[in-house]
């Protein structure tokens, strides 16, 4: 290959994501070998062959992070700036696609320390939206082989990017685990954003669409309009961070380079107002709008997914499941 490089391995998922790997190549002779674990379904492989190479030298940007005790806000002049990702795609959603694309599913914990713990996903459409959605799980029940229920405990996990799906958990702190059910049952309520659009406000035109910004470095605060029902069920959204990359963020700022800029550990909300520290000097904030919202609730009752291969304890995505 030119210049010594290695083949190059691409994995897709069913709908064309790339997933991400880790690798560890074996060389013998003239023969290179491979070994690559995914995360996810792999549905196809690509096996690029590079036939020239190049160099190319970019100019890198380094602060170093001031001190910072919560009340300094001036030390914070530096600019430090979010992993630069790829811009969320929103769909606009009917209330019939969301029926359709929520699914509950029985699965398996691959994590080491808790591996074969049976657990149950709530699967949301594979669009970007479903980050933002709200998930509570009610009535969780489990039983076992006598169909009696069992005292264990059920934890709600966090968002699974990956897969869009919400997750949650059965483990027995005093018994066997993993636990030996042989059935879950109860009810899940899918708060979902089915339009979503994007306000952007700047120094220069610091009010849009009934959202008006003040612009203090390295805080803003944001006004909002009375009709935005921010605080249900968004409240726990409208500063954070989704866990697949902070372009879901409901407020995101940006300085005058364009580049989104880190928050500070400093964020909170007084009556309709929102206010977040930034490292720098944000001169443009982009916030996110729920245009509709639709509630779905929907029962189960879940045999266990089967036991996964010890071999996959520690891989990550979704290796078994059971529909119900």
């Amino acid at each position: 290959l030119a210049g010594g490089a290695d083949p190059i391995v691409v994995a897709r998922d069913a709908d064309g994501v790339r997933l991400k790997s880790t690798e560890s190549t074996q060389m013998k002779r003239d023969v290179c070998k491979i070994d690559t674990r995914y995360t996810g379904t792999v549905a196809s492989v690509e096996v690029l062959l590079p036939t020239e190479t190049a160099t190319r030298e970019l100019d890198i940007i380094a602060t170093k992070e001031p001190e910072w005790d919560g009340e300094k806000f001036g030390e914070a002049k530096s600019s430090r700036y979010e992993k630069e990702d790829r811009e969320p795609n929103f769909v606009a959603l009917s209330a019939s696609d969301l029926q359709d694309g929520i699914d509950m599913i029985a699965a398996r914990v691959n994590a080491s320390f808790e591996f074969n713990r049976p657990s149950v996903h709530v699967h949301l459409p594979r669009v970007d939206n479903s980050h933002l959605a709200v998930v509570e799980f009610e009535d969780v029940q489990v039983f076992d082989a006598d169909n009696q229920p069992m005292d264990v405990e059920f934890t709600r996990n966090g968002y699974d990017a990956n897969n869009h799906c919400a997750p949650g958990s059965f483990e027995d702190y005093s018994g066997e685990n993993p636990v030996p059910l042989t059935r879950a049952a109860g009810k899940v309520r899918v708060d979902y954003p089915l339009g979503i659009e994007v306000v952007t406000l700047t120094q220069s035109a610091p009010e849009q669409a009934g959202y008006k910004a003040t612009f203090d470095a390295p805080m803003v605060t944001i006004e909002f309009p009375e009709e935005d029902d921010s605080d249900s069920p968004f409240d726990a959204y409208w500063a954070g961070s989704s866990s697949l990359f902070d372009a879901i963020a409901r407020m995101r700022a940006s300085d005058e380079t364009g580049r989104p800029l880190k928050k500070l550990n400093y964020s909170g909300s007084s009556g309709n107002t929102r206010y977040c520290g930034y490292w720098g000097n944000p001169t443009e904030i982009r916030v996110l709008r729920v245009t509709a919202w639709q509630r779905v609730e929907k029962e189960f009752d879940l045999p266990p997914a089967p036991l996964l291969d010890e071999a996959l304890a520690g891989m990550e995505g979704e290796h078994t499941r059971c529909r119900q």
